[in-house]
């Protein structure tokens, strides 16, 4: 099943345009909310639903960050190498990255809503595991289960979005919230991360998960309505290629801090997980259930967001890694007030979260997307001042917001776009696809700045030089950030003119 790049999809952009951001009305039997999203229902079903949506993202969002502040006592603890730390954290991204797509495919076959409950449910398990965890082997094989659980309850969260809330103002609404968690997870783990260690033990930024997913669980289970099953083969061949390249990709990229772009290691990998990558195209195009439906990217309106979404992430990651080495390296901040010294950057993104749906009344969304993508690179350019002997409130404080108020402008309307440009059929390929990218492009992120960082401040580092490192960093960020506008506005233009012959 197709679909035409003139069908109108009101998830796209503001209730009433399509996929390129002209107006029309809202019809299309692939359209986001249209059969068998609830017209409408009880208030407190609306909010079990999304508890269970966005809690279920936020979660995994926040593991990401919450175990980087505890691995110092964590290596002392459990008596980990160097080496061992590293997997520590490697070993979630590697999994979680490479089983995205194919946890999206199982949704479909078996409910996302089931989905979503038992890939919780194997999370806290692997959490709970892990906080009891006496080896170096435990901890990392408890990261293992996490990312099991996480790729196949993750692609489920956006998919379920769609179909239980109707296109339009309520489906704008629930989107601001599940981009808000998408997007401030990361520097809320920190400050959570901080907050544990240094008052319950390490051993809690893994015992907190157990909670949250019974939380998530029982709103999942009482609030959302399942989807539909899609009988149909599996496709294995598709499934063991992106699998497989996706984790050997990102397996180049995490060793690129370690030992550069020319290590042994680092090319094999790379060049493994791209010529697996192109298989993986060759053997979707040519399969009759596949895991990637080809059409999600047929045209330039469809590719526009997901080309931004894998730019964006790389710079932002970028904003994670050298504010954190300079608040920390160069002021001296200890973990927990580094997490705060953050929050500008979330009260941003929740302000501009809260606003988008509003101003999506009156713009597309390919419009807002523009301005969000046009004010990142900014606030990463106005961060690159920083000095060694900078003050917080004048060069940090600023920038953090402008960037939070970007990202919340970013995140909600190419969510929009991509649910715009899939049908429900495809939403799971969709959400999985887009948050592979996520992930790809954080590797290739913290791939490229740990090499820039590194090349400038040399094996000497003191305030000064660790301060150019930075600097250097944030220009890159800066450039990446330029990168996505570029895309995606010369993909934008591609796409108007297109749908105007």
């Amino acid at each position: 099943m197709s679909v035409s790049t003139s069908q109108t999809t009101p998830g796209a952009a503001s209730p009433g345009t399509d996929p390129n951001g002209t107006t029309g009305a809202p019809t299309g039997a692939g359209a986001p909310g249209a059969a068998g999203a609830p017209a409408a229902g009880t208030r407190w079903m609306r909010i079990l639903a999304l508890t269970g949506i966005v809690g279920g993202q936020l979660m995994l969002v926040v593991d990401g960050t919450i175990v980087t502040v505890a691995l110092p006592h964590i290596r002392e603890q459990l008596g980990f190498s160097p080496a061992e730390l590293t997997w520590a954290m490697n070993s979630y991204a590697l999994v979680f990255g490479g089983l995205l797509m194919l946890g999206g495919r199982i949704g479909d076959i078996v409910g996302r809503k089931r989905a979503l409950v038992i890939g919780v449910i194997v999370f806290a398990i692997g959490s709970f595991a892990g906080g009891f965890a006496t080896e170096s082997w435990m901890l990392i094989a408890s990261r293992v289960v996490q990312a099991i659980g996480g790729a196949l309850a993750a692609p489920s969260t956006l998919a379920l979005l769609r179909s239980n809330f109707p296109a339009g103002p309520a489906q704008n609404r629930a989107l601001s919230f599940f981009s808000l968690a998408a997007g401030t997870g990361g520097a809320i783990g920190l400050v959570l991360g901080g907050l544990l260690t240094s008052t319950l033990g390490w051993n809690w930024v893994m015992f907190i998960n157990v909670p949250i997913a019974l939380v998530v669980v029982l709103a999942a289970s009482f609030g959302l309505k399942e989807s539909d099953v899609q009988p149909g083969r599996f496709d294995v061949p598709g499934a063991v290629l992106v699998t497989l390249g996706v984790t050997a990709l990102v397996n180049g990229l995490i060793n690129v801090a370690v030992a550069g772009w020319l290590a042994p290691l680092t090319l094999i990998s790379l060049a493994l997980g791209l010529g697996m990558l192109v298989a993986f195209v060759l053997v979707e195009k040519r399969s009759t259930h596949p895991l990637l439906p080809l059409r999600l990217l047929g045209s330039a309106a469809r590719v526009a967001p997901y080309a931004a979404m894998l730019l964006v992430p790389a710079g932002m990651f970028g904003f994670f890694y050298t504010t954190t080495l300079f608040l920390e390296d160069v002021l001296g901040f200890d973990a927990m007030t580094t997490g705060v010294a953050i929050l500008p950057w979330v009260a941003g993104m929740f302000t501009m979260s809260q606003l988008a749906p509003r101003i999506l009344r009156t713009v597309s969304a390919p419009t807002l997307a523009f301005f969000g993508l046009g004010a990142m690179p900014v606030a990463l350019f106005w961060m690159s001042f920083l000095r060694a002997d900078s003050d917080y409130w004048v060069a940090l404080f600023g920038p953090l917001l402008l960037l939070g108020a970007s990202a919340g402008a970013t995140f909600l309307p190419l969510t929009l776009l991509v649910l715009g440009g899939a049908t429900e059929k495809d939403a799971s390929a969709a959400s999985g696809l887009l948050q592979t990218l996520q992930q790809v492009g954080g590797a290739i992120g913290i791939a490229v700045l740990t090499v820039v960082y590194a090349s400038v401040v040399g094996q000497d580092a003191d305030d000064a030089s660790t301060s150019q490192g930075i600097q250097a960093a944030l220009l890159t960020s800066t450039l990446i950030a330029l990168l996505a506008l570029v895309v995606f506005t010369v993909a934008r233009i591609v796409a108007t003119r297109g749908a105007r012959r």
